[in-house]
């Protein structure tokens, strides 16, 4: 889910934040932070910025996150995800 991308970017930002700090060089942002750059193009894109601009309800989040936690892309995450809940926290903060 694109949308929540610059969530995840936040959450993994312990563990991945030198290969951050190369999104961030090759976007020619100032500093080692490659949020605003990623925010700025899913913004030009006109693509939603939160799940709630995605038509994502907040009831539905808790039934996302057990699924995520079964997603490849959920599975290699640099942070390690093991539970519904830790997605269920990115997710809360991306709605």
């Amino acid at each position: 889910m694109k949308i929540s991308q610059h969530r995840v970017l936040r959450c993994n930002q312990s563990v991945n934040a030198a290969g951050q700090s190369r999104v961030a060089q090759a976007m020619r942002c100032s500093g080692d932070d490659a949020n605003p750059s990623v925010m700025a193009v899913v913004g030009s894109l006109g693509q939603p910025a939160t799940l709630e601009q995605g038509s994502v309800r907040r009831d539905q989040l808790d039934a996302i996150a057990h699924r995520g936690i079964a997603n490849y892309m959920v599975r290699t995450n640099p942070k390690l995800l093991e539970r519904p809940d830790q997605t269920r926290e990115i997710f809360y903060l991306a709605w």
